[in-house]
């Protein structure tokens, strides 16, 4: 089944004007009573759609947002030192569980914060609704690493608030290559 888009200006010409097809119209004039659930399924397939068309052209225009965005994104690797030392596995272990998780809950909190930053990054989100930052474990060649990838005006935001909850963690900016 092939589609004919050229029918969908007219579809939604009708719906604006509020006439169906010429059939259904030319059935309305007559005064038959039987061509009122002929209009009625007709207004309900021609919101239909209207509504997947909308969509469509929502999803479409959030494609081209995120291509045009991701010319912007800034790749950031985060390191933190190894615990090899006698010292340092004490103080590990001496760390329990629910203060790691009330650590990363207290970072997961502050980039949330991001969406509501300003009015206009509200709207942004509402109609485009595009992911701010991205947060990576990537396993090569027998490693772990912890990326971070957001937008260049959010590189400040990121990196403080991953230094501030992890004091001895590096962050630094890589190219996309590195990455």
């Amino acid at each position: 089944m092939i589609f004919d888009f050229s029918l969908i200006p007219t579809a939604l010409a009708k719906i604006a004007i509020g006439t169906t097809t010429s059939q259904n119209a030319a059935a309305a004039s007559t005064g038959d009573g039987s061509s009122w659930g002929g209009q009625f399924f007709a207004y309900v397939g021609d919101a239909i759609l209207f509504v997947i068309v909308f969509f469509l052209f929502l999803k479409l225009m959030r494609l081209a947002y995120e291509i045009y965005a991701s010319r912007k994104l800034v790749y950031m690797r985060v390191t933190l030192p190894r615990a090899d030392s006698k010292l340092d596995k004490e103080k590990e272990t001496k760390k329990d569980f629910k203060e790691k998780t009330g650590i990363m809950s207290i970072f997961y909190k502050g980039i949330h914060k991001i969406s509501e930053a300003t009015l206009m990054e509200t709207f942004l989100d509402i109609i485009f609704d595009h992911a701010k930052i991205s947060l990576e474990l990537v396993y090569d060649k027998g490693q772990v690493s912890f990326y971070a990838v957001t937008y260049k005006e959010y590189v400040t935001l990121i990196s403080q608030q991953i230094t501030s909850n992890y004091p001895d963690a590096e962050v630094k900016i890589i190219t996309k290559e590195e990455y």
